[in-house]
């Protein structure tokens, strides 16, 4: 996904001082903390869940299954 921004660019709107962490991100290393994901949604213009939808998907998953081991359970 791309707003015409290099990740330089990206990364100086974050406050960041390289783009390493945007590279960490980009390949599924690691995430964004809460706030730069937030910042990240806005500077694409999309969604947080929009950004990373495998892993939204992921947990929506990893958390229904654990709601209906809950229902079981009452």
């Amino acid at each position: 996904m791309t707003a015409g921004y290099t990740q330089r660019q990206v990364a100086s709107l974050l406050g960041l001082h390289d783009s390493v962490p945007l590279s960490l991100w980009e390949r599924g290393i690691k995430l964004p903390n809460t706030v730069n994901l937030i910042k990240l949604s806005l500077i694409y213009r999309t969604y947080p869940n929009e950004l990373y939808n495998d892993v939204f998907q992921s947990f929506r998953e990893e958390l229904k299954a654990k709601e209906l081991e809950q229902l079981k359970r009452v």
